[in-house]
């Protein structure tokens, strides 16, 4: 996981809220931070994993707001986020998946012919299980929600 120039988990969700207010998205619970990888293949235990963490990978908010999916690329939510902000409503989003490759669960889903794949990696299960934070809290709640409706 890519450290933050935040000292506390909290500092950085306040930030992020605050960044997602002033975007004009409602914050209850429906953010997580991932990272955005390669095919699952390149996760697997014999060494590719490293490159795809040195090389491919990039770290993301998903937002899951009312009518679409809020993708945020930072390594730390700041002002200068709006150029890496990407809306995708919910209505183009294809065959939305959650799953497991070995120590990694990632989501799937396809928008514009163009395949995703966003990691919950094996560092941010260990973070996870380190107690309730806000993003281990806000993944359990929007699991329970299907994502949205998109996990069906």
């Amino acid at each position: 996981m890519k450290k933050s120039m935040f000292n506390t988990i909290e500092q950085e969700s306040q930030q992020l809220e605050k960044k997602l207010r002033k975007m004009n998205i409602f914050v209850n619970h429906n953010y997580i931070r991932v990272e955005k990888g390669l095919r699952p293949f390149f996760h697997d235990p014999i060494g590719l994993g490293l490159f795809n963490d040195r090389f491919a990978l990039s770290f993301y908010y998903l937002v899951f707001a009312k009518n679409q999916l809020v993708l945020l690329k930072s390594d730390v939510p700041t002002e200068s986020m709006n150029q890496q902000v990407i809306r995708i409503d919910y209505t183009g989003i294809k065959g939305f998946e959650l799953n497991k490759y070995f120590r990694n669960h990632y989501f799937k889903f396809m928008y514009e012919e163009k395949t995703y794949y966003f990691y919950i990696s094996y560092e941010n299960k260990k973070f996870f299980s380190l107690g309730e934070t806000v993003y281990s809290t806000n993944y359990k709640i929007l699991k329970e929600q299907n994502f949205m409706g998109l996990l069906k």
